[in-house]
């Protein structure tokens, strides 16, 4: 039978880690058929549950996205969004490529949710910045940020604002909210959501932030890259 004792342990010992293999890495290491990797796991309790990353809340940002939410919501309704570009920059690493999974086993019955959590160094690794957006034309043209390079003011005017004179450009950032940002805006006439008004930390409301950088950085993590020029 495939089901020894001895077959069992080495599967349990092959998904009782942070970063399991695929069922079928399993079954073909060890020389027995997927289905049996997978009627062994649900047999000893185990389930597959997505690692979760998500936006942490404090309560200033609970209470400024009560009272300004309705406020954007006026200002966005009956077809308005269509004349807005929500735009924004992430970071992307070396160490978030490679195939590192983002799934693991845990008992129904005694959950380990530690396990569950991607914790990120707070030591910067390798990387660079990335600039874009999005609306219900299309999208921006990405805008790379050369590593090193200290994103102010005054670069955001002129690398990335001065190119879009003509549309309007939402965003919340240090740099982006700085007085020489907005008076920029201002003098351009550039319609463009102000900071006091703006919901922290709302994925709906920032879909570059919440779904766009997200799915490249999990096709980036199917991909095996060696250097900041590859990535």
């Amino acid at each position: 039978p495939s089901q020894t004792p001895s077959i069992i342990k080495k599967v349990i010992r092959k998904i009782n880690v942070e970063d399991p293999p695929t069922q079928r890495a399993i079954a073909k290491d060890l020389h027995i058929s997927q289905s049996t990797v997978s009627s062994i796991i649900k047999n000893f309790g185990f389930t597959l549950r997505k690692k979760q990353k998500v936006q942490k809340l404090t309560s200033l940002n609970v209470m400024k996205r009560g009272q300004r939410s309705f406020q954007l919501y006026r200002r966005l309704a009956r077809g308005r969004y269509k004349k807005f570009i929500t735009t924004d920059e992430a970071w992307f690493y070396l160490d978030e490529t490679g195939g590192r999974r983002k799934v693991c086993y845990i008992k129904k019955t005694d959950p380990d949710y530690d396990r569950m959590i991607i914790q990120q160094n707070t030591s910067r690794p390798k990387g660079f910045i990335v600039w874009g957006g999005v609306s219900s034309q299309g999208k921006t043209t990405l805008r790379f940020v050369a590593p090193g390079t200290k994103v102010n003011s005054n670069y955001y005017v002129n690398k990335v604002l001065k190119p879009f004179l003509t549309q309007d450009l939402p965003h919340l950032a240090p740099s982006h909210t700085a007085k020489e940002t907005v008076s920029f805006l201002n003098k351009n006439k550039i319609n463009y959501i102000k900071p006091e008004e703006w919901m922290p930390g709302s994925p709906d409301a920032a879909p570059t932030d919440y779904s766009m950088w997200e799915y490249l950085k999990q096709q980036l993590n199917k991909t095996y890259i060696d250097s900041l020029d590859e990535l």
